[in-house]
Protein backbone atom coordinates (compact mmCIF):
# COMPACT_ATOMS: atom_id res chain seq x y z
CA UNK A 1 0.00 0.00 0.00
CA UNK A 2 1.29 3.57 -1.22
CA UNK A 3 1.15 6.49 1.03
CA UNK A 4 0.84 9.97 -0.81
CA UNK A 5 1.13 12.78 1.83
CA UNK A 6 -0.20 15.36 -1.07
CA UNK A 7 -2.37 13.97 -4.05
CA UNK A 8 -1.78 16.03 -6.89
CA UNK A 9 -5.72 15.21 -7.93
CA UNK A 10 -7.24 16.71 -4.25
CA UNK A 11 -4.73 19.19 -3.69
CA UNK A 12 -4.83 22.71 -5.11
CA UNK A 13 -1.26 23.12 -5.15
CA UNK A 14 0.58 20.74 -7.37
CA UNK A 15 3.71 18.82 -5.46
CA UNK A 16 6.59 21.41 -7.35
CA UNK A 17 5.12 24.12 -5.35
CA UNK A 18 4.62 22.17 -1.54
CA UNK A 19 8.25 21.40 -2.69
CA UNK A 20 9.10 24.64 -3.12
CA UNK A 21 6.88 25.92 0.35
CA UNK A 22 8.98 22.59 2.49
CA UNK A 23 12.44 24.08 0.85
CA UNK A 24 12.16 27.39 1.63
CA UNK A 25 11.10 26.97 5.28
CA UNK A 26 14.07 23.82 6.24
CA UNK A 27 16.01 27.51 4.95
CA UNK A 28 14.62 29.69 6.74
CA UNK A 29 14.65 27.13 10.05
CA UNK A 30 18.52 26.57 9.01
CA UNK A 31 19.41 30.16 9.07
CA UNK A 32 17.17 31.42 11.98
CA UNK A 33 19.45 28.56 13.85
CA UNK A 34 22.68 29.50 12.88
CA UNK A 35 21.67 32.71 13.57
CA UNK A 36 20.94 32.18 16.83
CA UNK A 37 23.44 29.71 17.33
CA UNK A 38 25.84 32.11 16.53
CA UNK A 39 24.69 34.56 18.85
CA UNK A 40 24.36 32.48 21.65
CA UNK A 41 28.46 31.43 21.47
CA UNK A 42 29.54 34.31 21.09
CA UNK A 43 27.45 36.08 23.83
CA UNK A 44 28.27 32.68 25.84
CA UNK A 45 32.34 33.24 24.84
CA UNK A 46 32.39 36.81 25.54
CA UNK A 47 30.97 36.57 29.31
CA UNK A 48 31.16 33.60 30.67
CA UNK A 49 35.16 31.76 29.65
CA UNK A 50 38.23 33.20 30.07
CA UNK A 51 41.02 34.14 27.39
CA UNK A 52 40.01 32.68 24.24
CA UNK A 53 42.11 32.14 21.25
CA UNK A 54 41.41 33.85 17.95
CA UNK A 55 40.69 31.21 16.13
CA UNK A 56 37.83 29.82 18.64
CA UNK A 57 36.46 33.16 17.54
CA UNK A 58 35.88 32.41 14.05
CA UNK A 59 33.19 28.97 14.60
CA UNK A 60 30.80 31.37 16.33
CA UNK A 61 31.16 33.99 13.91
CA UNK A 62 30.79 32.20 11.42
CA UNK A 63 27.87 30.35 12.44
CA UNK A 64 26.41 33.85 12.83
CA UNK A 65 27.36 34.92 9.06
CA UNK A 66 26.28 31.93 7.62
CA UNK A 67 22.63 32.41 9.35
CA UNK A 68 22.35 36.31 8.18
CA UNK A 69 23.51 34.93 4.74
CA UNK A 70 20.88 32.52 4.41
CA UNK A 71 18.26 34.82 6.12
CA UNK A 72 19.15 37.24 3.48
CA UNK A 73 18.64 35.42 0.65
CA UNK A 74 15.76 33.88 1.59
CA UNK A 75 13.87 37.08 2.91
CA UNK A 76 15.31 38.99 -0.28
CA UNK A 77 13.58 36.33 -2.72
CA UNK A 78 10.72 36.64 -0.52
CA UNK A 79 10.21 40.35 -0.95
CA UNK A 80 11.10 40.84 -4.45
CA UNK A 81 8.73 38.69 -5.74
CA UNK A 82 5.24 39.48 -6.64
CA UNK A 83 3.13 36.60 -6.29
CA UNK A 84 3.55 35.84 -2.04
CA UNK A 85 2.40 32.87 -0.81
Amino acid sequence: MNFVLFDDRVSPINAAVWGNILRKITSLIFGLALLVGGLWGFGYMLFHSGPVKILFWTIPIGAFALGVAILWEDVGDYLKRDNRI
